[in-house]
């Protein structure tokens, strides 16, 4: 079985899905800092992180799962220093669930203003 997953409160650029679920496998597009209006949020990392993690958690529900359900983090970040200063955040957003993680660091993202870009995969027993 193969879904395709939107969630209506993340924008969605045009030749992508937010997520596919594939069986009970759920793989999300990278979601990047900005709001239902398509606006980028924050100037710092930890705040645009923040809005990455809501609209996966818009995206995840939509397809059935929650953050506990995720098995890998794969972030995209402009300065890789700066992945220290989510650990915070990381465990608010996944508490005691410990997915397999990586962090890449790379020249810049589609919009220069955006300092981060997480995906994340999912297993959904339902």
């Amino acid at each position: 079985m193969r879904k395709e997953i939107t969630a209506p409160q993340v924008p969605l650029g045009r030749h992508y899905s937010h997520a596919v679920r594939s069986g009970n496998m759920v793989y999300t597009t990278g979601q990047v800092p900005v709001d239902a209006n398509g606006k980028t949020v924050g100037d710092d990392i930890v705040t645009q992180a923040g809005q990455v993690f809501e609209n996966l958690a818009s995206i995840l529900d939509a397809a059935g799962a929650g953050f506990d359900d995720v098995v890998k983090t794969t972030m995209y970040v402009t300065n890789i220093e700066d992945v220290a200063l989510l650990s915070d955040l990381r465990s608010e957003v996944f508490g005691d669930t410990k997915p397999a993680s990586v962090g890449i660091q790379v020249p810049r993202l589609w919009d220069p203003q955006h300092l981060i870009e997480i995906e994340v995969i999912a297993q959904v027993n339902d």
